[in-house]
């Protein structure tokens, strides 16, 4: 979730009791895994924590839906958006090198 560090935490230093990074990061994978709203995205946080906490900074636990709600309700849009892009961008780039046998190492094509 790299492409997500980028992104300016909009709350107040003192409010921070779990990282903008693990809030996206919980919020992506609970609604890939089909939660609809902020209740549920919590329910999967706490379901998978053991897990989530294999590659997650996560010493408060998993966030409320309230924090889920209130965090990513004060995201900038346009800031999530460039890191889905970024991923996107990079994610295509490594498909299409292994897949493609007319490009070269750095990417440049042979033919």
């Amino acid at each position: 979730m790299k492409h997500f560090q980028h992104l300016e935490d909009p709350r107040a230093d003192r409010g921070r009791n779990h990282s903008l990074v693990s809030i996206i990061t919980i919020a992506i994978l609970a609604v890939l895994a089909g939660a609809d709203g902020f209740a549920a995205i919590e329910a999967y946080g706490q379901a998978k924590q053991s897990w989530l906490e294999t590659f997650l900074d996560l010493p408060k636990g998993i966030p409320s839906h309230n924090t889920f709600g209130r965090v990513l309700g004060m995201l900038e849009p346009k800031q999530l958006q460039s890191g889905f892009l970024a991923g996107d961008k990079r994610n295509h780039r490594e498909v299409e090198h292994r897949t493609n046998p007319h490009r070269g190492e750095n990417g440049q094509k042979f033919l």
